[in-house]
């Protein structure tokens, strides 16, 4: 039976703009410490927290699926919001909504169903991020400039902290890992969706699972 590894990453508490820049850095981690032989790092900045930057894998295909699941999971958090608020949520007790956000590595297998086979991901590995996004101005000490400045220094040290535990965990932890089947992928198979939101002021319902798909340079 195959088992799959589970890594739980460090909450981050975000503002909305933050959503976005985040993600890149850490999911573009996530993905550079599971790359085969044929990435090309390459070391980029972060737009937004100046302290940070993070390698993603030189592959423009693996690149842009991570861009385009990034881009889908901030404008799914956005409708949401914005359906909720249209609707009158309820604006009291909490200001910030929580969700999750998973990476997933796997391979396909092909399996017998009656007098057909049809093909199934069988995942290896799993990586889970929860953000907590809060809601500008609805905090008092998110109206002072001072204190959010300092909220935005937390939120980049959180990111790093994410990003330094993703290079602890992949190193340590690797047994699991299945055979490289091929000399000419730069990375393994890989989704990236939103499993679940949570929130008591949003009452946000769970995101819509993202449609993924394999660039064509991923193993087959």
């Amino acid at each position: 039976m195959s088992t799959c590894e589970v890594f739980e990453l460090p909450e981050l508490e975000l503002e909305p703009y933050e959503l976005r820049e985040a993600l890149r850095c850490v999911l573009h981690t996530v993905l550079f410490q599971r790359a085969l032989g044929l990435a090309r790092p390459r070391d980029v900045p972060s737009e937004l927290f100046e302290g940070v930057s993070y390698a993603t894998v030189g592959d423009a295909a693996g690149e842009e699926l991570v861009e385009e699941r990034i881009a889908k999971c901030c404008k799914a958090f956005e409708q949401t919001v914005a359906k909720l608020a249209r609707g009158g949520g309820a604006a009291g007790a909490s200001s910030a909504a929580t969700f999750a956000v998973e990476m997933g590595f796997y391979e396909r297998r092909t399996k017998q169903v009656w007098f057909s086979k049809s093909e199934e991901r069988v995942y290896w590995e799993k990586w889970r991020l929860k953000l907590s996004v809060v809601r500008p101005g609805l905090q008092g000490e998110l109206v002072d400039g001072a204190a959010r400045a300092r909220r935005h220094a937390a939120a980049e040290a959180g990111v790093l902290r994410c990003m330094e535990r993703v290079l602890e965990l992949a190193d340590a932890r690797k047994d699991h890992l299945p055979p490289v089947v091929s000399s000419e992928v730069v990375c393994f198979p890989f989704d990236i969706t939103t499993p679940s939101a949570t929130d008591s002021s949003f009452g946000m319902d769970m995101l819509k699972k993202f449609v993924s798909q394999s660039p064509p340079s991923m193993l087959q």
